[in-house]
């Protein structure tokens, strides 16, 4: 995978527009920009294989609607799966500054060392996304039907 765009549209009677869309690539983090913790276990090359979330947008008629929350719920499901082949463990996006708190919601931690002040260096440890997930279906199933 170089990179590809997946795209949400939106269709009311015949007006079809989109609404969002994301982008993943491949690429590589640095492992000084990691917590030690994170590192333990792996193996000690100076960049570990990860996924680049390359842009991830909502059109603005359709903020707080859920759209972005969809998109990065998608975005993680292709990264679990294509982390299978690849052995990608992270998943990193350069974030706009006002964006930093909604990527920390989905358990986004800052990169130190970022240069850039237009945006934020952020990763997520797929591990991490996993879990959650499976403790999200975990608890679902726990309920009464």
């Amino acid at each position: 995978m170089f990179g590809v765009t997946y795209v949400a549209v939106g269709c009311q009677e015949e007006d079809c527009r989109v609404v969002g869309y994301f982008t993943l690539a491949n690429t590589s983090i640095p492992r000084q920009g990691l917590p030690e913790e994170l590192l333990k276990g792996l193996p000690k090359y100076q960049s570990l294989p990860a996924f680049l979330l390359g842009r991830l947008a909502v059109d603005s008629r359709y903020h707080g609607k859920g759209i972005g929350e969809l998109l990065i719920s998608r975005c993680f499901e292709y990264c679990l799966v294509l982390s299978k082949c690849s052995g990608a463990r992270y998943l990193i996006a350069d974030v706009k500054p006002a964006a930093v708190t909604w990527y920390e919601r989905y358990n986004f931690r800052i990169i130190s060392g970022s240069q850039n002040p237009d945006s934020t260096k952020m990763f997520v440890d797929l591990q991490v996304v996993k879990s959650a997930i499976d403790h999200k279906v975990a608890s679902a199933a726990a309920l009464p039907h």
